[in-house]
């Protein structure tokens, strides 16, 4: 595949972040810096780059979400606010790959955990 600026300029924009966009989100990241480009083009580079294995995409409540880390980590996201973190679960990896059956081999997982971030746990209380 040739180089893109606006491929490019999609990936780059994943990659420093950490809040796990929507398209929508990036398209209007990537037309500050480049006013020409469409929304369409914006799709169609996630999909490219998704289909080059170098970003991920999942459904967060019926809306389609982008990340830019592939190593693999897990979710937490809050019920509240729809705030989503990534985190490394310990050792739970190994408790999975060994709970396998016999013949198949894992090439990924992925866990997400829902529940209330600190910020919607505390404003909470305060309304109790």
């Amino acid at each position: 595949m040739r180089y893109s600026e606006q491929r490019e300029t999609v990936f780059q924009i994943l990659k420093e972040t950490q809040s796990h966009p929507s398209a929508d989100w990036v398209y209007d990241k990537v037309k500050s810096i480049l006013p020409l480009v469409s929304l369409g083009t914006v799709y169609r580079n996630l999909g490219e780059l998704e289909d080059l294995g170098v970003i991920k995409s999942f459904s967060m409540k019926g809306a389609i979400r982008y990340d830019g880390n592939v190593a693999d980590h897990s979710h937490f996201i809050c019920r509240k606010c729809n705030l989503m973190m990534d985190f490394q679960p310990k050792d739970i990896s190994t408790s999975l790959h060994n709970g396998l059956p016999k013949n198949f081999i894992a090439e990924s997982m992925e866990i997400q955990i829902s529940g209330l971030c600190d910020n919607c746990k505390t404003h909470s209380k305060k309304r109790n």
